[in-house]
């Protein structure tokens, strides 16, 4: 597989290029898939996937995408998507990678207090309450969508944040159940759908583990709350539980049977060792899915610096960079 090059910028909507070429074999579509096929071609171990997967023929025509940013943290509407981790950085700011960064209190740490007041009583779980997208209107987006010329759009269904903005089986933080009331995922994918779009779901739900500072003068370390800022201590170099694992897994088997995305996107973090054993086990699931559904479906995968899905088994996402030249 050649990789693909998806660039992205994270802001509000990200809009996502694409470019691929596949041999005289890749050129059977959905329509020679039987949706009556329900084989498990696809095991799970690299080899089988390795042999089996072949890059949509769709995904390489369809040259141009659109990736939305939305949640909660629009609330403070304050920095970006990462408001939720920042506004409890005190002493310092730690990386995606775990690296401490510039010493002192972050910029949104400073300004949430400011603004809202202390992150003891008034955490991130709070907003959730005054998020309302009383203005969403699935139908004008996706036609906005569909007249810049996207063939295909990818919201997040779950961002590091544990808030999921689906109706879901697996979590009570949820859009359905809080704040707006409304299966915004749903919402899109079936305006999306009727207007002729193909449609994925992005989950950065892995690093929800490690997004939180936790500090006994925050409310991140209630155990109350341990289901929206996860169940890890205080010890920052905790790997990941089993229990957690469990609930990524769930929390991905329900994205997957209940909308039946084409693209299933992953931010990083699912590339740490931690992940390791349900990588291909999910990979297999998931394409085996799309034999079951008579359609061509795909992974996108970001990593830093680890190999999460092997060549010639996803679409390799690269943000904000490029690939080396040799």
């Amino acid at each position: 597989m050649n990789f693909k090059h998806l660039a992205a910028l994270s802001v509000a909507i990200i809009c996502i290029a694409s470019c691929g070429s596949s041999d005289k074999k890749n050129q059977k579509d959905t329509a020679q898939l039987s949706a009556a096929d329900t084989t498990k071609v696809f095991q799970p171990n690299w080899e089988s996937i390795k042999k089996n997967y072949k890059d949509p023929k769709w995904f390489s025509d369809d040259k141009f995408g659109i990736f939305i940013h939305w949640g909660a943290y629009s609330v403070p509407a304050f920095g970006s998507e990462w408001y939720p981790r920042q506004m409890y950085m005190d002493t310092a700011t730690f990386s995606a990678t775990l690296k401490k960064g510039k010493k002192g209190p972050n910029a949104t740490y400073t300004h949430h207090k400011k603004t809202w007041g202390d992150q003891k009583e008034f955490g991130y779980k709070d907003f959730i309450p005054m998020f309302k997208a009383e203005k969403f209107d699935a139908k004008e987006w996706i036609t906005l969508f569909k007249k810049s010329g996207a063939r295909y759009v990818v919201p997040v269904a779950d961002h590091h944040d544990g808030f999921a903005m689906y109706k879901s089986n697996t979590t009570r933080w949820n859009s359905f159940d809080m704040g707006p009331k409304r299966d915004v995922l749903g919402e899109l994918f079936k305006e999306g759908k009727a207007q002729g779009l193909k449609m994925g779901a992005s989950s950065h739900f892995a690093f929800n583990w490690s997004f939180y500072n936790k500090k006994d003068k925050f409310d991140t370390v209630d155990p109350e709350y341990a289901d929206l800022y996860s169940s890890k201590g205080k010890d920052l170099t905790q790997p990941v539980s089993e229990e957690f694992k469990e609930r990524w897994w769930k929390r991905t088997i329900d994205l997957v049977d209940t909308y039946q995305p084409d693209i299933l996107y992953f931010d990083f973090y699912v590339d740490i060792e931690d992940f390791a054993d349900l990588r291909p086990k999910l990979a297999a699931y998931y394409y085996n899915k799309g034999r079951e559904w008579g359609k061509e479906v795909l992974i996108n995968d970001k990593n830093f610096g680890h190999e999460a899905f092997p060549e010639g088994t996803v679409i390799y996402d690269l943000e904000r960079g490029k690939l080396p030249d040799s």
